[in-house]
């Protein structure tokens, strides 16, 4: 194609980093990848994650200083986690509404 390699070296690099930082940071349940196909967050995983940080929460001391750090980072991780949990209930809700509309309509 005549484009230099370090250019497509460069692009694929970039998108790749935007796709990992996407997944890592719980941006949206399902990310969808042309050619790749679709990631989805798993309910079941989530849960088992929320549980997991909050025992982890609250093993830490805050006010000691090498937990600190520790808990602060843990903390942001299960809100990040949380607010997927409500973006996927939201869904749910809205999906069983719409069924629920559609099933019960007559025209």
């Amino acid at each position: 194609m005549g484009l230099d390699k370090h250019l497509v070296e460069e692009v694929v690099q970039f998108f790749y980093s935007q796709v990992r930082k996407n997944l890592s940071k719980l941006t949206h349940p399902r990310i969808v990848l042309p050619g790749l196909g679709t990631f989805t967050v798993r309910k079941q995983k989530l849960k088992n994650q929320v549980k997991k940080n909050s025992d982890i929460l609250n093993n830490l001391d805050p006010t000691k200083f090498n937990d600190y750090k520790v808990h602060r980072s843990v903390r942001e991780k299960l809100e990040r986690l949380t607010s997927m949990q409500e973006i996927i209930s939201k869904e749910e809700e809205e999906r069983r509404s719409f069924k629920t509309n559609k099933d019960g309509k007559t025209d």
